[in-house]
């Protein structure tokens, strides 16, 4: 019970932000980073490790949820897939790869 209120908070914070272009959790405010939805990722020219991420936005509830849900499986079943952050070319965990999000700094906000 109290797991299940555990993740339905953490995917509650990932679902709200102030901007509508993605949450986070508070651990993830205090280091600078949230997580938005990610459909696409193109390469920017001369800055390695540097994608442009469309659409950029907010994940919603039903992708938080699936998102945390996949992030507390792996972390307690499956470890080893935390080895496909990696070999992927911007740091994506296997459970933000298979919900379509992806975790970014924040830029010019508070």
């Amino acid at each position: 019970s109290s797991g299940i209120n555990a993740e339905y908070g953490e995917a509650s914070m990932l679902t709200i932000s102030s901007d509508g272009l993605g949450g986070a959790t508070i651990g993830k405010r205090i280091m600078g980073i949230k997580v938005v939805r990610c459909e696409s990722l193109t390469p920017v020219a001369d800055q390695p490790r540097t994608v442009l991420v469309k659409p950029g936005t907010d994940v919603g509830l039903w992708r938080a949820i699936t998102r945390t849900a996949f992030k507390d499986l792996s972390t307690t079943i499956f470890f080893p897939m935390f080895f496909t952050m990696l070999h992927s070319r911007v740091g994506q965990s296997i459970y933000d790869i298979m919900t379509g999000t992806i975790m970014v700094e924040k830029r010019g906000e508070p």
